[in-house]
């Protein structure tokens, strides 16, 4: 990234998946350090009425999957009669799918609204441009033509429109292949994997970034640790039908990129981007034709914010704080 462009461009788009990746939870230490910068003018959020409903959306299967859980964790408690149980029971007789929602997407039009948002129209013109590009397989129809490449090409058509006519840089925050290869056509769109990735850029001129990086490489051991016993308690989970996870086993091979979100006083926020293996034992189901247990394994990416208390005289101190963490993984690779 060239640091002219850093300094340019204000404008950020946050995709769907970055919201989804959060859980929809607003208190994500990202999303709050953002939301500061936006009320000291340092970054100008733009949206789009596909990309809020698509989040609604998002917030109502998230809610509905949670209900199905909660319900399956109760049935699985079964005869158990303890506090904790009988407190599970009572929480999931009372859990309302319809209060979650909207209580969920208050708290998400909250942080639009903190962050000053503009949201972008589609422009008259849009139409014709991406059903051109559709034709000609431009991004993101040139690995594959589906309808539901659609609102991502409207979205970022609107997008580049408008830093065109703002001629300032955008800065497109998703981890979505088909964005980041829509962003490479224009020279005013930045693409990021996360949120993440811009805040850490925002404090790279920090005096306790320094101090900060001394501080994790003096306790980089001890962060692999903790790193590993969250993982730990990581569920693995299949979305591919007739394939369910019957044992599961989480273990970092490396820590590739560590993304500083903020710096307040003495109190550091901190995404560790860590290389995974994820091993499992599944029960494969596939009428007619197979039925049975098969093991795989597979090396993927997975973020995971640390807050902590530091020491800039002494970087041997550090006291975590709090945890951000995935609540599950995901295996792709049964056939």
């Amino acid at each position: 990234m060239s640091a002219n462009k850093l300094l340019k461009g204000k404008g950020v788009f946050i995709d769907t998946t970055e919201f989804s990746n959060a859980r929809f939870d607003m208190s994500n230490p990202a999303f709050v350090k953002f939301a500061e910068l936006c009320k000291a003018g340092k970054f100008r959020l733009f949206t789009t009425d596909i990309t809020q409903k698509e989040i609604e959306d998002g917030i109502q299967i998230q809610m509905r999957l949670l209900h199905e859980r909660l319900a399956e964790t109760v049935k699985l408690a079964g005869g158990i009669t303890t506090q904790e149980t009988a407190a599970l029971k009572k929480f999931g007789e009372s859990f309302d799918v319809a209060s979650q929602v909207v209580a969920m997407r208050k708290r998400v039009e909250d942080f639009f609204v903190d962050c000053q948002t503009v949201a972008l129209a589609i422009p008259a013109n849009a139409t014709d441009y991406v059903v051109g590009n559709f034709v000609r397989r431009k991004p993101p129809f040139d690995k594959r033509s589906k309808k539901s490449e659609f609102p991502d090409a409207f979205v970022l058509h609107a997008i580049a429109d408008t830093a065109r006519r703002r001629s300032g840089s955008f800065y497109v925050i998703s981890n979505d292949d088909d964005f980041k290869r829509m962003c490479s056509e224009y020279d005013y769109l930045e693409h990021m994997n996360s949120l993440s990735q811009l805040l850490n850029q925002e404090q790279v001129a920090s005096a306790f970034t320094a101090k900060i990086n001394r501080t994790i490489d003096k306790n980089l051991d001890l962060i692999r640790q903790e790193l590993g016993k969250i993982l730990k308690h990581t569920r693995v989970a299949s979305p591919l039908p007739g394939v369910s996870v019957l044992e599961s086993k989480i273990r970092i091979t490396d820590i590739l990129d560590t993304l500083i979100i903020s710096c307040d006083g003495n109190n550091a926020a901190v995404d560790f981007a860590c290389e995974v293996e994820v091993s499992a034992v599944l029960d494969i189901f596939r009428e007619p034709e197979f039925s049975g247990v098969d093991s795989q394994t597979e090396t993927q990416t997975t973020n995971i914010t640390l807050e902590f208390d530091f020491d800039p005289r002494n970087p041997d101190h550090l006291k975590i704080t709090s945890i951000w963490s995935p609540t599950a993984l995901n295996l792709f690779v049964a056939n």
